[in-house]
């Protein structure tokens, strides 16, 4: 997957770009934006986590908050992902 660095986005399919900026959440295989199911493909899921989880924790540095910047669409809902699936244990 080619990752823009620098600019936070990332490929979700050979369809699109997402900006990390505004992804809500995950949910079924999809990276949620403003509500907006957007289908990840299996081939560029993983690296696209990846590139969430980064971006996550950059957030969470630049803002000096521990375990903050993650949406409510993440944490209010188990199913959607579990915290240490997609964020390294500090």
């Amino acid at each position: 997957m080619k990752s823009f660095s620098g600019m936070n986005f990332c490929r979700g399919n050979k369809g699109y770009l997402i900006n990390l900026q505004h992804v809500d959440g995950i949910q079924d295989n999809c990276a949620v934006v403003k509500g907006e199911e957007l289908v990840l493909s299996r081939a560029r899921k993983k690296e696209f986590m990846e590139a969430l989880t980064n971006y996550w924790g950059e957030v969470d540095k630049m803002m000096g908050h521990l375990n903050t910047g993650y949406p409510k669409t993440l944490l209010g809902n188990c199913r959607v992902a579990c915290m240490h699936d997609i964020y390294p244990a500090i």
